[in-house]
């Protein structure tokens, strides 16, 4: 791992606002087709913190493909289904730790 990616961590959960102010908000509904298509891990190099939500990680093919120090799920019942596509998005994550967040009990 590239010593820029030290810091970088993904938080991800069903909604952004959850976690961040509106005003730090990036919404991915807000990026463009093109945006969303021309998002590589490369993006991510100067970033030391990125949220996003579930949905996003099936969207962005890029965000699996980067490399974390850290991934945190919020409201991780909403990946308890292990042959839902968004649970396997998530598992995909190329991260050195992950921190998993829920208020409801998961099996």
């Amino acid at each position: 791992m590239h010593a820029h990616h030290d810091r970088l961590t993904l938080a991800v959960a069903d909604s952004p606002q959850s976690v961040a102010p509106p005003a730090c908000q990036r919404r991915p509904s807000a990026m463009t087709t093109a945006q969303v298509k021309n998002f590589t891990p490369a993006l991510t190099a100067g970033l030391d913190l990125a949220l996003t939500t579930y949905g996003s990680l099936l969207r962005i093919p890029a965000l699996k493909d980067s490399e974390w120090r850290f991934a945190i799920l919020d409201e991780a019942q909403a990946i308890k289904n292990p042959g839902a596509k968004q649970t396997r998005a998530a598992k995909a994550l190329r991260a050195q730790a992950r921190i998993v967040l829920t208020g409801t009990p998961i099996s």
